[in-house]
């Protein structure tokens, strides 16, 4: 790894979160050695170029995007640190991600897998995401030291936290666990949130995944109660307007909407 790399780790380490830092880390590695067989420093890499890399037709928008702030935090740093060197990113266009239709994974998808008595750890992972709805980092860094007698003290994007009541199917998930990370590595840490997501998903089976059981958790709790500020805060979200995406009303209930039109 670079110096210059290594001191821009160091310097997000002052204000970011840990997982924010080792995703920046994982980015811009792979940025330098998918470019270092051409440019001798990530220094030298143009404008062209980065925009090239950045359409890769493999990633999502919503990669896409982290990917390209990883790039852009790394230049503004380097920018900050030395006037005299010029930018490439100040020109790249912003990137948008979609505002999609929401996908709960379905009831009888998640009762098979919660059927897994073989894998205890599967099924903690998928009560973690139906009975909490946490994200798949937030469930990757699980400790015993987030529960909070009946609750879970969950810390989440931008450092914001939030207190999750323990429903009673997750309870024996997690009590069964007595100390140390829930999703332990062989040796030490904890697993990676990759290897979390793709656990889901081939439980799961196609199209569904971690973020469909976060997606179902809101479903169902705001079908519940139509409380959409309840649903907003056990997410975590800043912006209800981000909740809002999460919800997927019923189709009896569109049906029901749609007879209050009047006739002509």
């Amino acid at each position: 790894m670079g110096t210059t790399v290594i001191d821009w780790l160091d310097w997000l380490k002052v204000a970011r979160r840990e997982d924010t830092v080792k995703t920046r880390q994982y980015w811009i590695e792979r940025f330098r050695k998918e470019h270092q067989h051409v440019f001798e420093s990530p220094l030298d890499v143009p404008t062209g170029q980065i925009v090239r890399w950045l359409t890769n037709p493999s990633w999502e928008p919503q990669t896409r995007r982290s990917v390209a702030a990883t790039i852009r935090g790394f230049y503004n740093w380097i920018e900050l640190m030395d006037e005299d060197i010029k930018n490439p990113t100040t020109k790249l266009p912003s990137i948008r991600v979609p505002r999609g239709i929401t996908t709960p994974a379905p009831h009888e998808v998640i009762s098979r897998a919660l059927s897994r008595f073989d894998d205890p750890e599967l099924q903690r992972l998928v009560a973690l995401g139906i009975y909490s709805g946490l994200r798949r980092m937030e469930i990757t860094t699980l400790y015993t030291s987030n529960i909070w007698g009946s609750r879970l003290k969950i810390v989440g994007k931008g450092g914001r936290e939030r207190l999750i009541p323990i429903h009673d199917g997750l309870a024996p998930h997690l009590f069964e666990v007595k100390s140390g990370w829930f999703f332990p590595r062989r040796y030490t840490g904890h697993r990676h949130h990759d290897f979390i997501g793709r656990r889901i998903r081939t439980a799961l089976g196609k199209p569904w995944h971690t973020h469909s059981l976060r997606h179902r958790f809101a479903t169902d709790l705001y079908t519940a109660t139509k409380d959409i500020r309840a649903v907003q805060q056990l997410l975590g979200h800043s912006s209800i307007s981000t909740t809002e995406i999460y919800l997927m009303l019923m189709t009896d209930d569109l049906d029901l909407a749609l007879q209050q039109l009047p006739r002509y």
